[in-house]
């Protein structure tokens, strides 16, 4: 990983941490009526899904890499008399 990044790289992995740490802190006052926490599993919920689209994103650029270097048949060795 190029040593030029690294600075962008934390403040924005710490600025991603502040704000979710926010989100929960709000998270907690809204668990404390019962009838009302309905509201709190649908932030988590929203965070979940937001959390998993790197995961989507790197399984999508996994697959896109591995069809890239599927040869073509005429160039296997079966196909080689």
């Amino acid at each position: 990983f190029p040593c030029q990044y690294i600075g962008t790289l934390i403040g924005l992995m710490w600025t991603t941490t502040g704000v979710i740490t926010c989100i929960q802190y709000g998270l907690v006052k809204l668990t404390a009526d019962f009838h009302e926490s309905w509201k709190a599993w649908v932030i988590v919920l929203a965070l979940v899904i937001m959390m998993s689209c790197h995961w989507i994103h790197l399984w999508v650029m996994y697959v896109q890499e591995l069809r890239k270097h599927v040869p073509a048949k005429s160039e296997t060795s079966e196909n080689v008399y």
